[in-house]
């Protein structure tokens, strides 16, 4: 009984595409012996007899037409006669693939009169060849078992994955990387077998001479890594067929039971790996041109990392500049009359992702989110009125005020107020501060009083505030934002900021800015 012979007729689901029989009409075995096609056709037609009685045996009797078959009996069919495209054999991730290359000591002579440190160096060069391999091969499990295998459910009718939003490209990853195993890695190996000595780690530095460029797909999957992540963590939640298709692909002994999210994190890992493989490297080295070239190609590689790492943080700021944007609904800063709103309705909008005032054509920096979150405020247009509820943002250029109006959603209570027109005083009240808006002349023309619900709270304001009016004054002189481990963005040289003085002396802030 074949799996893909069906009494009912589905055009819309095709048999899929199974090799059969050998073209040729002799084949040469190992020994020399000739065999003829027919022979090996029928050899083919018995292991295929062979598996579709496994497949029956089963799936019992009831076994469904083709077009009625379940997402499971379609997995079941894939564990018996295999995956489209492969050969199981050729990309095995077991045990032996860990040890592919075997041991540098296997290839080189001499071993025995090395020293310890020329040893430890040839261990530190086979570690970064033999973990490219096999980082390689897993790349290769997650296009040829995750993706051929979603490919193939697709045509059968089964699951409606956005292919591109799962893997990203992760296809041009694997074929650069691929490549750069092939033409530069690859034969640093072959010719230590060949010659029997040990590898220069010029050789190294020669392979790694245009990773930049070798490895330039990494910039696209990194930046949409985070994104693929999530929409495998939403299907998972919301599809039950979904969830039957990874665990499937998990048990593939290739797979070495690895998840796809495990997977999928391995080119941004794999790119950490690089600089710290080539310093223990250059920890082992002692021969000065060596140490030399190989901290120019570290320095190059970690210049690669920081772009990638630029691209990363932008896209997240773009993500979340957004989010916000679509929380604000229309402010209207004053009554007009009706005739006119329509002259105002346009200019009343705010983008977040348009460029900063006063910053120069040529800096390419996003603004930047330096705190949110929930205040009480009175401010002199209301000095009476008791303390409102406000939600607030400071952002790199302006301070925005709000108030909730639904889950979600925030509606702008007056307009944006430039950070560097902003001065702030602290109170005796610690949980307090107090915020004046001056003019282009320093003259004030409004203050707004701030309560928190702590001391620490307060203390976190003010300070982001000094950080945002840093950051903008910087941006403005056409300095590159930095994001610190406190997750707020800085100036790359905020010393040389603060040391004009001006800036310092304009704003009223009791701490220097350091």
């Amino acid at each position: 009984v074949s799996p893909y012979s069906s009494s009912v007729s589905s055009p819309a689901r095709p048999a899929p595409r199974w090799p059969t029989a050998m073209a040729t009409a002799t084949t040469t075995t190992t020994n020399g012996s000739v065999v003829s096609s027919e022979s090996i056709e029928t050899t083919t037609k018995t292991k295929t007899t062979r598996r579709a009685n496994k497949l029956q045996s089963m799936l019992g009797s009831n076994f469904s037409s083709q077009s009625e078959r379940t997402l499971a009996e379609q997995l079941q069919i894939f564990s018996v006669y295999g995956l489209p495209g492969y050969d199981e054999e050729k990309i095995e991730l077991g045990k032996k693939e860990k040890t592919r290359l075997g041991s540098w000591k296997d290839h080189v002579l001499g071993v025995e009169s090395m020293t310890k440190r020329e040893c430890d160096q040839q261990e530190a060069i086979w570690e970064l060849l033999s973990t490219e391999e096999s980082y390689m091969l897993a790349l290769k499990a997650v296009l040829e078992v995750f993706f051929v295998c979603l490919q193939e459910l697709k045509k059968e009718g089964f699951l409606e994955i956005q292919t591109e939003k799962l893997f990203g490209n992760i296809a041009y990853v694997y074929s650069a990387s691929k490549a750069f195993w092939d033409n530069r890695l690859k034969p640093i190996v072959e010719r230590c077998k060949e010659s029997r000595e040990r590898i220069d780690p010029l050789q190294v530095v020669s392979a790694l001479a245009y990773f930049d460029e070798d490895l330039e797909p990494y910039e696209e999957f990194c930046v949409r890594e985070k994104n693929c992540v999530n929409y495998l963590t939403a299907q998972k939640k919301s599809s039950a067929d979904f969830k039957a298709y990874l665990e499937w692909c998990e048990s593939q002994a290739r797979c070495r039971r690895m998840k796809l999210a495990d997977l999928l994190v391995k080119p941004m890992h794999r790119l950490i790996q690089y600089p710290l493989l080539l310093k223990a490297i250059m920890k082992k080295s002692d021969d000065e041109e060596a140490l030399d070239k190989l901290t120019t190609i570290i320095e190059r590689v970690e210049a690669f990392l920081n772009r990638v790492n630029e691209m990363v943080g932008r896209k997240g700021q773009e993500e979340r500049l957004s989010y916000i944007q679509a929380m604000i609904s229309g402010y209207v800063g004053f009554d007009c009359p009706p005739e006119f709103e329509k002259h105002f309705a346009s200019l009343f909008s705010l983008d977040l992702l348009s460029p900063m005032p006063g910053v120069p054509d040529f800096f390419n920096g996003l603004r930047d989110v330096f705190q949110e979150g929930s205040l009480k405020l009175k401010d002199s247009l209301h000095p009476i009125k008791a303390k409102t509820d406000v939600h607030a943002f400071l952002f790199t250029d302006f301070f925005l005020l709000t108030t909730r109006v639904k889950k979600g959603h925030v509606k702008l209570l007056q307009q944006p107020m430039r950070v560097d027109r902003l001065i702030c005083e602290k109170l005796k009240d610690p949980s307090a501060f107090l915020l004046i808006y001056v003019n282009e002349y320093r003259f004030p023309t409004s203050w707004y009083l701030f309560q928190s619900a702590t001391a620490e709270q307060a203390k976190q304001w003010t300070d982001a505030l000094q950080d945002a009016q840093l950051a903008y004054h910087g941006a403005c002189r056409g300095l590159q934002l930095q994001s610190p481990p406190n997750g707020r963005s800085r100036i790359a040289s905020i010393a040389s900021i603060s040391s004009t003085g001006s800036w310092s002396r304009a704003h009223s802030f009791s701490r220097t800015p350091s």
